[in-house]
């Protein structure tokens, strides 16, 4: 498996943590008070995290947008050892935006098509 991944499945996880933060009031607010959310995994163990990490994600930034900050950001469907995943890959891209993967994949190697080293050893990782 190594730092070779199928083209779909890299493909899908770049799109789906792809930065997509604009400047939104309410995360411009927060992040000048120095407010943290809370983001509370299916397992229920709660995240404190900074909100331009946070909003990285577009269904926290939807969140956010639709319901506020006040409490705990319930992400039912998302298990405690993921989400601390998805928050590392946030906190790493948010100074590191990443790069545009080529299409089509030329090779099994990820670094190879652009993927940074990071991003690499960052999908290699063990199935549940």
């Amino acid at each position: 498996f190594g730092s070779s991944l199928s083209g779909r499945r890299q493909l899908r996880l770049g799109a789906q943590f792809e930065g997509v933060l604009r400047e939104h009031p309410r995360v411009t607010d927060m992040a000048e008070g120095g407010d943290m959310l809370k983001l509370q995994s299916a397992q229920g163990e709660i995240f404190e995290v900074e909100p331009e990490v946070a909003c990285m994600s577009t269904l926290i930034k939807n969140m956010v947008d639709d319901s506020g900050t006040d409490e705990e950001i319930p992400l039912p469907n998302v298990k405690t050892a993921i989400l601390s995943k998805v928050i590392d890959y946030c906190k790493y891209h948010k100074e590191n935006p990443p790069e545009e993967i080529m299409k089509p994949l030329k090779s099994t190697s990820l670094t190879e098509c652009g993927v940074s080293e990071w991003d690499a050893e960052y999908v290699n990782i063990e199935q549940e």
